[in-house]
């Protein structure tokens, strides 16, 4: 069973998170704190345990702040430990990878960013990504294809890695004649499955493609 971290986190103006604090408990209270907002990239951040102001220092889950950051959290009961491991992803959206044979390498050609409306269906693409700093363990890595509403469009083909041997590895993902129907941003969410995140799919990375 997936355990709950309760731990807190301290987050004082960490990154471009923004906290909504008024002064007067606008939001309620938690075992006698004022309860607060706390937004990431504009999104607010949602966890059964509220945040809250406590000796003038906004406090939260931990879990819910790391994996709004696309950080994986583990906990280890015995040593009541908390880690984090934050993967790094590169990502790019090529029409045409050509695959030399003899170098074992890819030539990215017609790289992009955004469709235009001549060319929003039946549109073809490779979803190329370099990730390292993996957990120590086999892993599982796919892409989700998601509209800007966030329903999922197309689902990637699951690739294992054993990144015991090696802690950087290469995925290539192609979508094909997809219908991008929506006008707005598309997102392609790196998601990344292992022993650390009790074998369920959770995002380390994400890049948006624009449909005018």
């Amino acid at each position: 069973m997936k355990k709950k971290i309760i731990l807190l986190i301290s987050l004082i103006f960490l990154f471009n998170v923004v906290t909504v604090y008024a002064g007067s408990a606008i939001y309620g209270y938690f075992y006698g704190y004022d309860k607060v907002k706390v937004f990431i990239d504009g999104e607010e951040v949602i966890s059964k345990v509220p945040a809250f102001i406590i000796d003038n220092t906004t406090v939260m889950p931990l879990r819910a702040i790391a994996e709004s950051l696309d950080v994986i959290v583990t906990w280890d009961d015995e040593e009541q430990t908390a880690r984090l491991i934050k993967p790094n992803v590169n990502m790019q959206f090529t029409a045409n990878p050509v695959f030399d044979k003899e170098k074992r390498t890819y030539v990215v050609y017609s790289p992009f960013g955004k469709i235009p409306k001549n060319q929003r269906y039946h549109f073809s693409f490779h979803v190329y990504s370099e990730i390292d700093n993996l957990p120590y363990e086999n892993v599982q890595i796919r892409v989700l294809l998601k509209d800007p509403d966030g329903e999922v469009v197309a689902e990637g083909f699951a690739q294992s890695f054993d990144a015991t041997e090696e802690n950087s590895l290469q995925y290539i993902n192609f979508f094909q004649n997809i219908d991008f129907i929506k006008t707005g941003n598309y997102s392609v969410e790196l998601q990344l499955s292992s022993e650390s995140t009790q074998n369920e799919f959770v995002k380390i990375g994400e890049k948006l493609i624009l449909v005018k």
